[in-house]
């Protein structure tokens, strides 16, 4: 986790250190970013772990959004060295529309009492004449 954070800082930082392997690097951040069977597990510290008060535990959807973080931060910075990768863009629009659809899974799973009930209209009749 805290070396994706650490690569998304580098490709905001200094994004030319990682030209000689980018297309290695963008496919595996693609690669990262697209695997939904890394939400079903979280990455836990060991057990053994003396302090665990700074631990952190991390879903790997957050792992998903740093691989995600990757791609975007390095098209944002040198959108010249992402227009050489063969197929980035291709490959990238996919990943972005599965994260869509994983939001939308969650929103629905949200209690919607949250939301205010539907606004019920009275008009007068006198108000419906523009109908006519």
């Amino acid at each position: 986790m805290e070396a994706l954070q650490i690569l998304v800082e580098l490709a905001d930082l200094e994004p030319t250190f990682l030209r000689p392997h980018l297309v290695t690097v963008v496919n595996a951040m693609l690669t990262i970013a697209n695997t939904n069977q890394l939400g079903d597990r979280t990455l836990t510290p060991c057990s053994s772990t003396p302090n665990t008060t700074n631990v952190l535990i991390f879903s790997t959807i957050a792992i998903r959004q740093l691989g995600l973080e990757f791609l975007v931060t390095l098209a944002e910075q040198r959108p010249g060295m992402v227009r050489k990768i063969p197929n980035f863009v291709q490959n990238l629009v996919p990943v972005v529309l599965n994260f869509m659809m994983d939001l939308e899974e969650e929103w629905d799973q949200e209690d919607v009492s949250v939301f205010p009930p539907a606004l019920s209209l009275s008009l007068p009749p006198s108000s419906l004449s523009f109908v006519d």
